[in-house]
């Protein structure tokens, strides 16, 4: 699963990569957790990119209320086209995380060590997700998403058995359009083989702490 990534980037660097109007507010976020309000990239009605914030945790359209967000955190790219809370988002709400970065936990003989999780080659890593409009009794309306999941691969795979779904740049604009998706296409061009993790402290344990220095090597 994914649990916690962060995103400390320049605005013009994920502009660039992401071909996306410059986020002139984006704001640094060293420990993002679930139902944090984050940017993510969907299509536009006329089919181009843009950026939204949203809630981290997807709420389906017909859900009686958001508490249902913190348990939809991780979609499985296995099932996320039949399952009920999100069918519907997989086929016309798709998105594309923009991350530098995730956190992973190790577990040795006495507790669990944190990792984090970078890019070897790229700037930011582009994950998979879905996102969704949800109203509340008030009409209010709520944005939020969840991450795509699957198997790991590569150097992650010898910190846990799952991994975000990683868009190579050719695959952005066929998963924002909707498009019926190769699992094994996408394994393959995913930037899994040059991604490196380094252990953290594990103060970035706590939701509470957001600072720059939970992203600096921990000793092992």
């Amino acid at each position: 699963m994914c649990g916690r990534y962060f995103i400390n980037t320049l605005p013009e660097t994920l502009a660039e990569q992401f071909i996306v109007k410059t986020p002139i507010d984006l704001a640094s976020s060293y420990n993002v957790a679930p139902t944090h309000l984050c940017p993510v990239v969907v299509n536009d009605s006329e089919g181009q990119r843009k950026l939204i914030d949203a809630h981290w945790g997807l709420v389906p359209f017909w859900a009686k209320d958001r508490k249902i967000g913190s348990r939809m955190i991780n979609a499985r790219i296995e099932t996320a086209a039949s399952k009920p809370a999100f069918r519907a988002a997989y086929k016309r709400r798709r998105c594309v995380v923009p991350a530098t970065g995730f956190f992973e936990w190790v577990r040795t003989s006495s507790h669990k060590v944190p990792h984090a999780i970078v890019p070897g080659d790229q700037p930011m890593f582009a994950f998979a997700g879905l996102w969704e409009s949800w109203q509340d009794p008030q009409d209010d309306t709520l944005l939020s998403y969840t991450i795509i999941t699957t198997e790991a691969q590569g150097p992650i795979s010898e910190l846990h058995h799952r991994m975000p779904v990683m868009l190579d740049a050719s695959l952005m604009d066929p998963w924002l359009a909707g498009e019926p998706i190769d699992l094994d296409a996408v394994t393959a061009a995913a930037p899994t083989q040059q991604a490196r993790f380094f252990p953290v402290s594990t103060a970035v344990n706590s939701v509470r702490n957001n600072y720059p220095e939970l992203l600096e090597p921990a000793q092992a």
